[in-house]
């Protein structure tokens, strides 16, 4: 269906002036109704204006050019009156011989209609390109003035003013009104939503209301739009087909407008909500399972080991045409998208939805990783999984699993977070990315520990984010996703400081939890830049609470395996400094040293992981020529003599036994 804007209502104008004056704009309700089309389905709208327009009818006989002109009154079709109509003359012959298929158009900066005309039922359409049609039917022997007033009549359809209603004029439903948003100093958007439940018989939805309380004359309607032609057709629920609307509805309120709206069952907003509703959210309602592989979008089938009932919500994620991912209500036939994602507005980077049930997925949070402009369908979405790896890989610790899901708390996304101390005042470029005032930011490096934490950037000095701005809203574990960087785009982040914490006192710890890699993994780092995340493979002394991941937290946490370091609150990385990595020997035989290995920092010794060797040259032989001397032959009277003598080869070589290398950096994710 489509509805033109709202228009006040003269009750409304009324109310309006006694708002500007102080007076509070209670809104009571909405409601729906069948409206007043004309015959033939014709529409109308509201009338802005009118003006005198001319039928040109050449007569037969006449001289060229000649015209009988018959007046009648055209009016605006427009609500707001913005400019006339314009209308194009029909040319025919005298009234005996007025062909069928004749037509005039009517253009509105809206829409545009067409009337056309049959001659004693003779004439086709000729359906103009993106207008409306009227049919006007004609006699053969009509008059030219009989052929005028049928046209008049005919305009009449369009002469509804709309403001002058004092209740919609065929009224079906009454609706509660959800919620009201102020969108900009003059207007407003109200939510309701629609439903067939209980609907004994259906009808062509065609106006709007919008009912608020005058102090002086009770409750009136305030405004009212009407659709004519482009209404739908609204069914009954048939005690099996249940169809449910989301309305938003804007209208005019005064710039200093107090608002408020009558207490319904389930429906009430105050006007601290009002704002907090038009902000973008960055999670959505829960899907029940999610995909794993390309599906059809349409029928009830069986995702992830869920079988699936209508209306179940479901992640798809893993489409080969990615345009089609999103969330999507299962259907019987084809699945359509979600309310919460069905359009440009409501898809953002880094928004998150949790998968309850599934095989692989059960207990997952995904995140949307596709960043810039989103085009609904065109686009490529891409989910990424920032928790299932953590959960599964903790499925061996219950106490740290059951944590975990107890302590969980997930923050709306940032723009982006700080990778060094900054001045917490003024706009600024963090990351690569401009901040301007209002833009959340995730302050992690502070020189200051105590200063780290989610705060809204400003002119002048920032202060914390309202859900992060006392101890009771700072969770241990708490995430944060980050949506933009040079560095941190689509990154996680959680505060892994424990016990009491004191804000403005207690330093406020964040570590990157779900990069890919586990706290502990060793990379080689051919940059010899440290990255966030990371330490140096230095052998280090480092704090056991602020680096707890790696410590005990990560399925490959080291411990002391590399020193204890002050055998109480530190513990050692792995110093990895000039030396060459080998593979453990774990039983097969390779090295015949093993046993021999050296402490590794805690006193492990021998075939273990992260034990040393020192420097060595295989033990082996070389073959040399000796050479001998003796005197005379003995037999010819003459005494003679043999040597025994050491020699020597002369050294060469280097300072050590090394093969062809290059310089690395080993670090260690925390």
């Amino acid at each position: 269906m489509q509805f033109p804007g709202f228009l006040l209502t003269k009750q409304g104008q009324s109310l309006l002036a006694k708002v500007q004056a102080g007076a509070v704009l209670n809104f009571t309700k909405a409601a729906t109704g069948a409206g007043q089309p004309p015959p033939d389905n014709a529409p109308f709208s509201a009338v802005a204006t009118s003006t005198v327009v001319t039928v040109d009818r050449t007569e037969t006989g006449a001289a060229a050019g000649a015209d009988v002109n018959t007046g009648f009154t055209l009016v605006e079709v427009t609500p707001g009156g913005v400019g006339l109509a314009e209308v194009t003359s029909i040319t025919c012959l005298a009234a005996a011989t007025l062909s069928g298929g004749e037509y005039f158009t009517i253009t509105s900066p809206r829409l545009a209609f067409y009337v056309w005309i049959t001659v004693d039922g003779v004439g086709a359409d000729p359906t103009p390109a993106n207008a409306i049609g009227l049919q006007v039917d004609v006699a053969a022997l009509d008059s030219d003035a009989t052929v005028a007033q049928k046209l008049a009549t005919a305009m009449d359809h369009f002469r509804l003013d709309l403001s002058d209603l004092f209740a919609l004029i065929d009224p079906r439903q009454e609706l509660a009104i959800q919620t009201i948003t102020r969108v900009d100093d003059v207007v407003s958007e109200i939510a309701t939503i629609l439903s067939n439940a209980e609907l004994v018989a259906g009808y062509y939805l065609c106006e709007l209301g919008v009912f608020a309380m005058d102090p002086d004359d009770g409750e009136i309607l305030y405004a009212v739009t009407n659709a004519g032609l482009l209404g739908d057709y609204f069914p009954a629920e048939g005690g099996t087909t249940l169809i449910e609307a989301d309305l938003r509805m804007r209208t005019t309120i005064s710039a200093d407008a107090a608002l408020s709206m009558s207490m319904t069952p389930g429906a009430w907003a105050s006007l601290a909500s009002f704002t907090a509703d038009q902000q973008e959210r960055s999670h959505k309602e829960p899907c029940r399972a999610a995909t794993t592989a390309d599906i059809v979008l349409s029928g009830l089938q069986t995702v992830d080991g869920v079988v699936l009932v209508t209306t179940d919500r479901v992640l798809v994620k893993t489409q080969n045409l990615s345009a089609e991912n999103g969330i999507y209500l299962a259907a019987a036939g084809a699945w359509t998208r979600a309310v919460d994602a069905d359009s440009i507005a409501k898809i953002k980077p880094g928004m998150l939805v949790a998968v309850v049930e599934g095989t692989i997925h059960a207990d997952s949070v995904w995140m949307l990783a596709t960043d810039g402009v989103i085009v609904l369908d065109t686009t490529p979405l891409v989910f990424f999984d920032f928790s299932k790896h953590y959960i599964d890989t903790h499925d061996t610790d219950p106490t740290a699993h059951a944590e975990m899901r107890q302590h969980q708390a997930l923050k709306d996304a940032v723009l982006v977070a700080t990778t060094a101390n900054i001045a917490l005042t003024g706009e600024q470029t963090i990351d690569g990315v401009a901040v301007v005032a209002g833009d959340a930011v995730l302050v992690k490096e502070q020189t200051a520990g105590a200063e780290n934490g989610i705060y809204l950037a400003a002119t002048g000095a920032w202060a914390r984010r309202e859900d992060a701005d006392a101890p009771a809203k700072l969770i241990t574990r708490m995430m944060v996703p980050v949506r933009s960087g040079d560095k941190n785009k689509n990154s996680i982040w959680w505060l892994i400081i424990t016990g009491t914490i004191v804000l403005g006192t207690t330093a406020l710890t964040f570590a990157e939890p779900f990069s890919g890699l586990p706290a502990g993994a060793i990379l080689d780092n051919p940059s010899g830049v440290v990255p966030p995340g990371f330490l140096e493979c230095n052998g280090a002394a480092i704090s056991r609470t602020a680096y707890v991941d790696m410590f005990s937290n990560s399925p490959i946490a080291i411990g002391t395996m590399y020193g204890v370091g002050n055998g109480s609150t530190t513990f050692n990385v792995p110093d990895r400094r000039g030396k060459f990595v080998r593979g453990w020997d774990h039983g097969a035989g390779v090295d015949p040293d093993a046993a021999s290995r050296t402490n590794r920092g805690d006193g492990t010794t021998g075939n273990n992981v992260g034990t040393s060797q020192a420097d060595g040259f295989k033990s082996h032989a070389h073959n040399y020529t000796a050479f001998s001397s003796s005197g005379p032959d003995s037999a010819a009277g003459a005494v003679g003599y043999y040597g025994n003598y050491t020699a020597a080869t002369v050294a060469a070589g280097g300072n050590e036994t090394r093969p062809l290398n290059v310089y690395t950096m080993y670090i260690i994710k925390y």
